[in-house]
């Protein structure tokens, strides 16, 4: 990491890097399978929840100490897949201690989107609505405003 650190953390058109580090079929690592029996096999291999989770810890702080100004970013998912269930609050838990620990270092994204998920219209000046049969829709753009309160992560999925 450091070495990747070195190369790429004064070039301008690296705005963040991506944790990846825990992930498994999918670059998002609150997803671990694709299906119940990769779960089973994880889960045979050893994999916990808190091993899991150390991971993704150590990962973080790993990034955030090699990458000193350039930012780490973490894709959350609708819910924690475990290999033997799945917890929104769980998630929220850990990527709210993680924004508490980084807070101006750590940026939380979402690549969970789904066909039944409620997204923002798109504005037919700025973006072309989705072709048909894709699955990637445009995201809500940001409040013209500055919001104020906590950064905290506080809905319910």
């Amino acid at each position: 990491m450091q070495e990747v650190a070195r190369r790429y953390e004064d070039d301008w058109q690296v705005v963040d890097v991506a944790n990846g580090a825990c992930s498994t079929a999918y670059a998002e690592p609150f997803i671990l399978g694709v299906d119940g029996p990769s779960l089973a096999r994880l889960a045979e291999a050893g994999l916990t929840t808190p091993k899991h989770r150390a991971g993704i810890v150590r990962s973080t702080e790993a990034m955030t100490s090699s990458f000193t100004r350039t930012r780490v970013s973490i894709s959350g998912h609708g819910a924690w897949e475990f290999v033997d269930g799945r917890s929104w609050e769980a998630e929220r838990a850990l990527l709210n201690q993680l924004r508490e620990r980084y807070p101006d270092r750590l940026v939380l994204e979402d690549h969970g989107l789904g066909p039944d998920d409620e997204v923002c219209p798109a504005r037919a000046s700025r973006r072309r609505p989705p072709a048909a049969g894709t699955a990637t829709w445009p995201a809500c753009p940001p409040p013209r405003r500055p919001t104020v309160g906590s950064s905290r992560l506080t809905t319910a999925r």
